[in-house]
């Protein structure tokens, strides 16, 4: 498993502060950021995220930091996410 200086994806200053804050209640040690395509809908891509242990984290993943945060990203999602911003949304019926 291998961090990367190279960042596929951009997050926010807002949704870094908001991604630790949920991080730090799992009370689980080095945890990543997972993220990957799930899908595509009628509106495009469907994104799945979630926390994973070090020891979920496939060896052949892209692995960035995001200020002390490790996202996590499989080989098969990088090229769809490469420049993406993950960010906070405005629409309060859908926070995430």
């Amino acid at each position: 498993m291998t961090t990367t200086t190279e960042n596929i994806i951009t997050i926010s200053d807002a949704a870094l502060e908001q991604i630790l804050a949920l991080r730090e209640q799992e009370n689980v040690p080095d945890l990543h950021l997972g993220l990957r395509i799930a899908g595509v809908g009628v509106n495009g891509f469907q994104y799945e995220t979630a926390f994973l242990r070090s020891e979920d984290v496939d060896p052949g993943h892209h692995i960035e930091d995001h200020g002390g945060l490790p996202v996590t990203i499989p080989g098969d999602s990088v090229d769809d996410l490469r420049g993406a911003e993950l960010d906070l949304s405005s629409d309060p019926s859908a926070p995430g």
